[in-house]
């Protein structure tokens, strides 16, 4: 299960495969209420990478402080609010190093993107050197044809919403996705019926939403409660004792796809934890001073369900 990885270790060159590591590390780590630990191993500490002046000699005790600096910085820009370690290592072997490494700091998981093709995936390279001496499970990710903007493509989702204007909406932020659309309850569920779904998003006024919700949950299909007019404590909490994966207020539209993208690098487990923590302020604002008995009710609940990520 997902939430048994509490320590997530990434290793860093700073490039852009590197920072799809960390955005999918982070977002495992925050479903687990675990840390992420930032690896960079420095192959020469007289690279141009770590000067900070032209023609400044760098000693390697240098280089370890300039890339630890650098960790944090990237950890700022690429990371959400997980909790982070930073480890250099000067002129090792970064096949040896990240798995010995993780060994080291008790990792239940590492995290990183391959740069080159899949063939002969299990001999050479750094990523073949360290699926051979990881302990631990190893998350690989192609670098070469998964992007941030592309954890969604291709995914299969339904919307239901009685809102025509709604419905364009959210179809036009998951133009990545292949998507049908209901309007009424009928319709939704005849597509239940008829097609498997990655993630399902519904209204709770107008198409009877709670009723679909619980068709979903039968046939597994991680479920997304969306309102405007239910944005209540009872509505909420009923959304998640039937089994929803997460409940986004409409105002928070343009939010749906980065949600989405959690769900679906989580394997359709519900990220509860995100609600709590990316929608706090939101709920604060809109239901005043019963959003803080609302949360700890909440978080009861995912207890009694064995669903505390």
């Amino acid at each position: 299960m997902l939430d048994n990885f509490k320590k997530i270790v990434c290793p860093v060159d700073f490039s852009e495969s590197s920072k799809l590591s960390a955005k999918v590390a982070s977002k495992l780590a925050s479903l687990s209420e675990g840390k992420v630990a930032l690896v960079h191993i420095i192959l020469n500490a007289d690279s141009d990478f770590y000067r900070t002046a032209p023609r400044e000699v760098v000693s390697p005790a240098k280089a370890e402080e300039r890339a630890e600096e650098m960790l944090r910085e990237f950890a700022k820009a690429n990371l959400d609010t997980v909790d982070c370690d930073f480890f250099v290592e000067c002129e090792g072997l970064p096949g040896r190093s990240v798995p010995n490494f993780a060994r080291f700091y008790g990792a239940d998981m590492i995290v990183m993107a391959k740069k080159e093709g899949f063939s002969r995936l299990s001999t050479g390279g750094f990523a073949g050197s360290v699926i051979k001496r990881a302990h631990c499970s190893l998350l690989l990710l192609r670098s070469g044809e998964l992007s941030e903007e592309g954890i969604l493509d291709d995914k299969r989702v339904l919307v239901v919403d009685d809102e025509p204007d709604v419905l364009e909406t959210v179809s036009e932020i998951l133009g990545m996705c292949r998507l049908h659309t209901a309007s009424d309850y009928d319709t939704a569920l005849k597509y239940l019926q008829k097609y498997m779904y990655d993630v399902v998003i519904l209204d709770i006024m107008g198409v009877n939403g709670f009723d679909l919700l619980e068709k979903c949950v039968k046939r597994g299909f991680p479920a997304v409660m969306f309102s405007s007019h239910a944005v209540t404590p009872e509505a909420i909490k009923k959304s998640m004792r039937l089994g929803a994966v997460f409940f986004l207020p409409k105002e928070r539209i343009t939010d749906i796809k980065a949600f989405l993208e959690e769900i679906v690098i989580g394997d359709g487990k519900s990220i509860w934890n995100s609600f709590f923590e990316k929608l706090d302020m939101y709920f604060e604002k809109i239901l005043g001073q019963d959003w803080e008995a609302t949360k700890i009710l909440l978080k009861d609940i995912q207890k009694e369900m064995g669903n505390s990520e």
